[in-house]
């Protein structure tokens, strides 16, 4: 997809907040089942072998597909005028979770200081974070106003392919000042 009419990128989230509480309450887990809870089997089955090995199997499984939920990214992808947003777990995993035409569109901004209040005011029924830290240099922000009167927030991480995608499918409202790109709203 190398031309202006089409434009994809995904973004890693990094471990911070909600997703490190999540990875440090698994490790947790993790450290229980293995130290415990398999010792404990081990002792009450009076070496069943087949059943410790059984349990010994879900448990690993349990470990190796609960992790992936803590492994996300984010891809956002413009085609033909239309903005996807999916979200991916365990790089293998894929669920859409937005969708809208770019002629639909109110704003679409650096999320910056010049421009935080806007994205703060709009009161939005969904948002979306496609971004990998809350303190990404490069986050936008574009604000949907679909059918129904329903409003979605979503920021994203945008290169200057991303924009120039934008700004040919909906020059009205993406934002042209490109001044203080780099100073992010404190959130």
């Amino acid at each position: 997809m190398g031309d202006i009419h089409s434009y994809e990128k995904i973004v890693k989230l990094k471990a911070e907040g909600k997703i490190l509480s999540k990875k440090i309450i698994f490790i947790c887990i993790y450290a229980f089942l293995v130290l415990v809870g398999i010792p404990f089997a081990i002792v009450k089955l009076n070496g069943n072998i087949p059943i410790i090995l059984t349990l010994t199997a879900m448990i690993g499984g349990f470990i190796y597909f609960s992790w992936k939920q803590t492994n996300i990214e984010y891809e956002y992808s413009i085609i033909s005028g239309t903005f996807f947003l999916t979200r991916i777990y365990g790089k293998s995993r894929r669920k859409e979770v937005f969708e809208a035409e770019l002629h639909d569109a109110l704003i679409i901004a650096p999320f910056n200081e010049a421009y935080c209040e806007k994205a703060e005011k709009c009161e939005p029924d969904d948002v979306f974070y496609a971004i990998s830290s809350r303190k990404a240099k490069n986050a936008w922000f574009i604000i949907f106003d679909e059918s129904g009167g329903v409003k979605t927030l979503i920021l994203f991480e945008a290169d200057e392919r991303a924009i120039s995608t934008l700004r040919h499918y909906c020059p009205r409202a993406t934002v042209r000042d490109k001044s203080n790109l780099n100073n992010n709203c404190n959130h």
